[in-house]
């Protein structure tokens, strides 16, 4: 494409949307868990090639984000070890994801025999093993209390099912039909995924889809940058206390610094106090997703969920504090703190 087209951008952006939507349509009518039938708890997204967020469904907003900070972590392990019919299953917080029960799908997309694209689904399972029911009690100190660790295996390769990982992810979990029957639905929502960007590349070819989604990244970015524009610039504080650690510890206190200038924010969370012995610390790549959701609501609705909207944010956190913990620090009931992560942005 040698010029810009708005009309073709808009007809991709709206097909890359309706992708991602199928996607998550697939999981609600197929999946197993009461869960994702009825409360819808998993997201699902388009990344290009190298893992950079080019759609995203709209089920939960939390997750803005969310699943591209995975992606690295994926592309490190596979490089170009990937294959027509893989899928890569993972819940590893240290490597991306949020908490055990968060487990996430990623299917290469290939078209021509090339890997194009990937189709991607994480999903909040019932039961992932561990101490405590659900894997998201407070009191556990460490990962290893948690639930059944997956670093990152193939789930599926050249389309053919790793049973035995499966079996053995069954055999540790108190409900068993529940993650099988979910696992079979998070494939299904790949698998449409890919299909739907197929058909979308055999319609306009692939130069013209990347064309597009410069441009679509291009407003996204721009979108954001004016909306941080109408923030004055300068340094803006706050200081938040989290009532204790959740074991009867003393509280926690978390500081946040946002600085803006010029179209960016950096947001900053140096000073806040160190990761606890209990489960309430969170991950750092949930703690950016937090970030992205709070800028995200005041923004225009028709703005494109992509790598764009999110680049002019940069987010900082001392490692091994209570919002970007150091392996093996507990983090299955993050989802008390990511909360006032978001709250305390909003106040800043």
């Amino acid at each position: 494409m040698t010029q810009f087209d708005p009309i073709l951008t808009e007809v991709i952006k709206t097909e890359l949307t309706a992708v991602a939507e199928e996607m998550g349509i697939t999981m609600k009518r197929t999946a197993r868990s009461l869960g994702a039938k009825e409360g819808s708890d998993f997201s699902t997204a388009l990344v290009d090639a190298d893992g950079q967020l080019i759609a995203q469904g709209l089920t939960i907003g939390i997750h803005l984000g969310y699943i591209m900070g995975v992606m690295p972590w994926v592309l490190e392990k596979f490089g170009d070890q990937l294959n027509p019919g893989d899928v890569i299953v993972s819940n590893d917080p240290y490597g991306g994801v949020s908490h055990f029960p968060d487990i996430v799908l990623v299917m290469p997309i290939f078209w021509k025999k090339e890997l194009v694209c990937y189709s991607a689904i994480v999903e909040h399972h019932t039961d992932i093993g561990g101490r405590f029911p659900g894997g998201m009690g407070i009191a556990c100190a460490e990962v290893y209390e948690e639930g059944v660790r997956i670093p990152g295996v193939k789930l599926y390769s050249r389309g053919e099912l790793n049973e035995d990982l499966v079996n053995m992810l069954a055999a540790n979990v108190r409900v068993p039909e529940d993650l099988r029957g979910d696992l079979d639905a998070q494939a299904a929502a790949c698998r449409r995924g890919a299909k739907g960007l197929e058909d979308l590349l055999d319609r306009h070819g692939f130069a013209r889809f990347v064309e597009c989604n410069v441009q679509l990244r291009r407003y996204s970015e721009h979108a954001m940058r004016a909306c941080i524009r109408g923030i004055p610039n300068g340094t803006y504080e706050y200081i938040d206390r989290f009532e204790d650690d959740g074991i009867g510890g003393d509280g926690v206190e978390l500081r946040l610094a946002i600085v803006v200038e010029d179209g960016t924010a950096r947001v900053d969370f140096a000073g806040t106090d160190p990761q606890v012995p209990s489960a309430v610390n969170v991950p750092f790549n949930l703690t950016r997703a937090c970030v992205y959701v709070a800028f995200r609501s005041i923004l225009e609705n028709d703005v494109p969920a992509n790598a764009g909207l999110v680049s002019p944010i940069t987010v900082l956190a001392p490692q091994g504090c209570v919002v970007n913990p150091s392996f093996p620090g507990a983090v299955g009931a993050r989802g008390m703190m990511m909360w006032r992560i978001i709250d305390m942005v909003f106040a800043a």
